[in-house]
């Protein structure tokens, strides 16, 4: 009989070891530091992520509507060398400081809208493939960068030469 008690015993124990190395289904859980939970962004860093995409658009409007409120004022397009956008009036003069501002802040837009792009599209609508999501977010901003650079040294009509003047 005692043979028996200790091969109960061991199936016991063996049953037990078995329930460690390789727990049923339902107990396994994922490790709390595995993947996190993807949180709601909420609406600001949308927003912002939306301002840092359209903001080379916005720096390029900007001159050409501060070079057509010129050419309202002046009566003529203006002349680059000849008429200077803050002294042609208060409304050029403003449009100018607008435009600007738009100009210097190009960089900081470049380096949010990356951030962002690396950051929000992950979480905001998680599903599979948001890594190339985010690259393709990611290259076609710097190519709308790389564009209206192109654009401002191409320089059609000689606005921003006007504009720099």
């Amino acid at each position: 009989m005692n043979n028996g008690s200790v091969c109960a015993d061991s199936d016991v124990i063996y049953d037990e070891l078995s329930l460690m190395i390789d727990p049923p289904a339902d107990e396994s859980k994922v490790l709390p530091y595995a993947t996190p939970e993807p949180r709601e962004s909420g609406p600001i860093p949308l927003i912002l992520l939306a301002v840092a995409s359209a903001h080379p658009l916005l720096a390029l409007a900007s001159l050409y509507i501060t070079w057509l409120a010129a050419w309202i004022v002046l009566g003529h397009p203006p002349r680059p060398s000849q008429d200077d956008p803050k002294r042609i009036g208060a409304v050029v003069s403003f449009l100018h400081l607008i435009t600007w501002n738009l100009f210097f802040t190009i960089p900081l837009g470049i380096f949010m809208g990356i951030y962002l792009g690396s950051r929000i599209l992950p979480q905001w609508r998680p599903r599979r493939g948001t890594i190339t999501r985010s690259i393709m977010f990611i290259s076609a901003l710097l190519c709308l960068y790389a564009g209206a650079y192109a654009l401002l040294m191409l320089d059609p009509g000689r606005v921003m030469y006007w504009f720099m003047d």
